[in-house]
């Protein structure tokens, strides 16, 4: 019931902010993009972007919203990539500049996010060509940066080294693994069945020998 009364009084400006957006193009360019922070796994378009504009592909007033799929929000992630470009929590009000901007077709005022790969829809549907330039300067730019879009606070870094300090570790260096297995969604989303992820998850004892 909340979420109905956000997005009831949520209407009215987001249209006329819609109609802003509209109205300024030509002179005036602000883009969208819906980043989900509920899953670690789907930050990646923040990030990719981050890596384009730094090889100066062209970005205009960019704004990115919070879609959470999960109610757990990562704090640490957006804090860090905060930093980096304009976000906004605002999910109500700029949803449904979202979903104004798909029903007039406007789809250029959303910011690109399109992946690396190529999906089955895309070669069926003969978008493999129209899609594989993009793709290719956004493989580039990922590429090419070979520096981290993301940097820990003075706060944080003294932070862990003091953890490190505590456990006798502080000459060691740190080894971070990303991988996925179905505990997350499980315990966040209990009510949905992830089985058909399965096939995605990874055993993390496997890379003990490793590290």
């Amino acid at each position: 019931m909340k979420k109905y009364f956000f997005y009831f009084v949520s209407i009215p400006f987001s249209f006329f902010t819609f109609l802003i957006i509209q109205l300024i193009r030509p002179i005036y360019k602000i883009r969208l993009g819906k980043v989900d922070f509920g899953r670690i796994g789907e930050t990646y378009p923040i990030d990719w972007y981050i890596s384009e504009r730094e090889n100066n592909i062209k970005t205009y007033f960019d704004i990115f919203f919070v879609s959470n799929s999960t109610d757990n929000l990562n704090k640490t992630l957006y804090n860090l990539f905060e930093k980096k470009v304009y976000l906004s929590q605002l999910y109500y009000f700029w949803n449904i500049v979202y979903i104004l901007i798909q029903f007039f077709k406007s789809t250029q005022l959303f910011i690109p996010t399109h992946g690396i790969n190529y999906s089955y829809y895309e070669i069926k549907n003969k978008k493999f060509h129209e899609n594989s330039k993009k793709i290719d300067i956004r493989i580039k730019s990922i590429l090419k940066n070979k520096k981290s879009n993301l940097i820990f606070s003075k706060y944080q870094i003294n932070l862990g080294t003091k953890l490190m300090k505590e456990i006798n570790k502080e000459n060691l260096n740190i080894v971070c693994i990303s991988g996925r297995d179905s505990g997350y969604l499980n315990n966040y989303i209990p009510q949905r069945d992830w089985s058909y992820h399965d096939y995605r998850n990874m055993n993390f004892d496997n890379y003990k020998k490793t590290i």
